[in-house]
């Protein structure tokens, strides 16, 4: 009976705790239920968060500024959405935002790059340079994508699409300007067609093109045989000589560049066996290629921007869903490249895994090239909108609705012979008044990022600040900005005497002195601040005598024929050398000094 008794006990707990689970069941179901909703909840609502913050040295991707030291806000290489930039010169576009990003960006890229700048701050595997300048440089292959094609007709259908690249409808043409491009576009098609088809490459038909009038181009074209190019100048048969002459002028201004300019002429052509290396859109795929055009050149070369970008645009148009590289095309001076056919290129590159940064300085220059209507619906396709300084009203105006409203309570008092009257009221008013997005830079050096309708105020991620300041001395915050900015404007070289008079300029001692002009385009010491010297302080007049020698390259002992003074400025010149710079300064400009000739001899 004992054993019969322990075994009724155990079976009776056992129908107690299944009786507990039994009941407990809901209640456990319900809970894991609440966690696996809640942890998808979490997990959903950070896959739609656009805009990530990490550390800058484990982030990748669009790097668009800085929320704290070494923590930056950015958008993942393999996320979508395009990037419009806008600031004045100066502000820090290229600096701040297009530099970092590409040494962040983990795919490959397009970039425009205005004067070199970028291309030499940027370290990245499989980077391929096209600067039509350089003799040297790799060319370009405008005929690649149609070379590849095999049927006749869909060689036919791009060299015609080719054809209106090169001269696209422009926004402000009036009618008879619009009958001679349009109509001028059919002799460039007819002549792409039928040389093409004989084996030319792009610029000796284009210098044929150019170099033969009308009558005689027509004449070689129709020795072609070709039918499918006569068919383009059929049209001109029983028409007005002068507006055919008119037409043929239009497709001579389109190719000018191409036919006349060396440079251009040698950079621009298909390689010269297959082991040349040669820049097409299709190289995008594997490299990060750099477009380096100078600056005073960028009007020059337009149309060979407008090719180059308006051939890329296309090329990602056709571009296979199953090519999982990002891209990013970034376009410096945006507005430089003529009208492209940016509009359908933002909706659809979207899936073809491309992300495009635009560049730009203001709302109306894009308002000159595109018109009003079609630049609202470009910006309506940018998902990250940045702004680092607006000094136009309508720029301002436009980023001021972007950023919002407020509520706010307005109080008015009325008064008559009786009594007195408060009146309270709710009012909107702006976040940021429209002028305060002119002094962004000024107040604390930041940006303005607005993504799905929310502002983010960053600060600028400068490239170069990190590299500057790691074993610099500044006496305080004003005096490293000071220093940046300068060295942006006019040291983008990084030349170490530039470097060095900078550094000085920069000091809060100099702040009523002015150590370098520029003349005729030039950097140089500003003599004249030597010949008025007795204006200055004690400190102000060592420093002054520090940068200058340190300028000169030879900063110890001056020789009297060097100096090209009389023997009272020599005298106080060697009275001045670095050795004896130091008696005259107090603590502060003493590390400003040595930091300075430790900058000219060991450029840190």
């Amino acid at each position: 009976m004992g054993i019969i008794d322990k075994y009724e006990h155990f079976i009776d707990k056992l129908y107690y705790l299944f009786d507990v689970i039994y009941k407990m069941t809901p209640v456990v179901l319900i809970g894991i239920f609440v966690l696996v909703v809640y942890d998808t909840h979490k997990c959903l609502k950070k896959e739609k968060e656009s805009l990530k913050v990490g550390k800058l040295s484990r982030s990748f991707g669009i790097i668009f500024g800085l929320k704290g030291k070494n923590i930056v806000a950015y958008s993942p290489c393999n996320d979508e959405g395009h990037i419009a930039v806008f600031g004045g010169s100066g502000l820090g576009k290229t600096s701040a935002l297009l530099i970092p990003t590409l040494r962040k960006w983990q795919g490959t890229s397009f970039t425009i790059d205005i004067s070199g700048d970028i291309c030499g701050h940027v370290r990245m595997l499989n980077k391929l340079v096209y600067a039509p300048s350089d003799e040297y440089s790799s060319p370009y292959n405008i005929f690649h994508q149609i070379d590849i094609i095999r049927d006749k007709n869909d060689v036919n259908e791009a060299l015609e699409r080719l054809a209106f690249l090169l001269m696209p409808e422009g926004r402000k043409m009036s009618d008879t300007s619009k009958f001679f491009n349009d109509e001028g576009r059919k002799i460039l098609t007819a002549s792409l067609i039928a040389f093409y088809h004989e084996g030319m490459d792009f610029i000796p038909i284009c210098e044929r093109v150019v170099e033969k009038g009308w009558v005689e181009l027509f004449n070689d074209i129709d020795r072609c045989k070709n039918c499918d190019a006569i068919r383009y100048i059929n049209s001109f048969m029983g028409t007005s000589e002068q507006n055919t002459a008119g037409c043929k002028q239009a497709v001579d201004l389109a190719l000018k560049l191409f036919a006349t300019n060396e440079k251009v002429k040698k950079s621009v052509r298909r390689p010269k066996d297959k082991c040349e290396e040669y820049f097409s859109p299709i190289k995008l795929e594997e490299f990060n290629v750099f477009v380096k055009i100078e600056d005073a050149k960028l009007e020059l070369y337009a149309p060979l921007l407008h090719i180059i970008t308006a051939q890329c645009l296309e090329y990602f148009s056709e571009r296979p869903e199953s090519n999982k590289t990002p891209i990013l095309l970034c376009l410096d001076e945006f507005v430089s490249l003529g009208k492209l056919e940016i509009y359908p290129a933002l909706r659809k590159l979207r899936k073809k895994k491309v992300r495009i940064m635009m560049l730009t300085q203001s709302i109306p220059d894009i308002d000159l090239v595109y018109g009003k209507d079609e630049r609202m619906a470009m910006m309506n396709n940018y998902k990250f909108k940045v702004l680092l300084g607006a000094e136009d009203p309508e720029t301002q105006e436009y980023f001021a609705k972007m950023i919002g409203y407020k509520d706010a309570i307005k109080h008015s008092v009325s008064k008559n012979a009786n009594s007195q009257t408060f009146t309270e009221s709710e009012d909107k008013e702006w976040i940021i008044e429209p002028a305060r997005l002119a002094r962004l830079d000024a107040e604390d050096n930041s940006l303005i990022m607005i993504c799905d309708g929310k502002q983010t105020r960053l600060k600028k991620n400068y490239y170069f600040l990190n590299e500057r300041e790691k074993n610099m001395y500044f006496e305080n915050v004003k005096h490293r900005k000071d220093f940046n900015t300068l060295m942006e404007k006019y040291n983008k070289s990084n030349d170490i005497e530039r470097k060095v008079l900078l550094y000085i300029q920069s000091a809060s001692i100099m702040k009523y002195r002015k150590l370098f002009v520029i003349e005729n385009g030039s950097f140089i010491f500003n003599m004249k601040i030597l010949k008025n010297i007795g204006a200055c302080s004690s400190a102000e007049q060592h420093l002054i005598a520090l940068a200058w020698q340190l300028w000169r390259g030879t900063p110890d002992k001056p020789s009297f024929e060097e100096c090209k003074y009389d023997e009272e400025e020599y005298n106080w010149m060697y009275r001045f050398s670095v050795t004896n710079t130091f008696r005259g300064l107090d603590k502060e400009n003493t590390n400003i000094a040595m930091q300075a000739i430790k900058l000219y001899y060991l450029g840190e």
